[in-house]
């Protein structure tokens, strides 16, 4: 483990708040989606499409990222849980992938800000949150 994900897995495990500013590379984003995770497994979800986890993200890019992680997760653990990106600047194509309605739901969705309170408003044409 790394200095930072030693130090606060064990607090994010008992819902602890954490601010932490560590380097790139240092392994801030395992630190808080390890414990997501582990919550999730912890405690059954009785529908995929129940959201159990909100993870904001202030750029796409960094949204990108952590949903990279997140799907590391989800894919390796089979069908035991499911995840979403909500990024803005995305094809009309695509956004088809960025619909939460009670059929599409997700355990856990990873949003940029903007994106998020679109979807919340119901303002972009496909979207729907249930």
């Amino acid at each position: 483990m790394m200095p930072v994900q030693k130090t606060v897995v064990p607090l994010f495990c008992k819902n602890y708040d954490c601010a932490v500013e560590a380097q790139t590379g240092s392994g801030k984003t395992l630190a808080f989606v390890l414990p997501i995770v582990n919550q999730i497994l912890k405690n059954p979800i009785s529908s995929k499409m129940d959201t159990r986890a909100l993870i904001v993200s202030p750029t796409r890019e960094l949204a990108l990222q952590i949903n990279a992680v997140v799907e590391a997760f989800t894919k390796a653990l089979g069908n035991k849980m499911t995840s979403v990106c909500l990024i803005g600047g995305v094809s009309n194509k695509k956004k088809g992938g960025q619909v939460l309605t009670e059929e599409t739901g997700r355990n856990i969705v990873v949003a940029t800000p903007g994106r998020l309170v679109e979807i919340i408003q119901n303002k972009v044409q496909g979207f729907q949150l249930n």
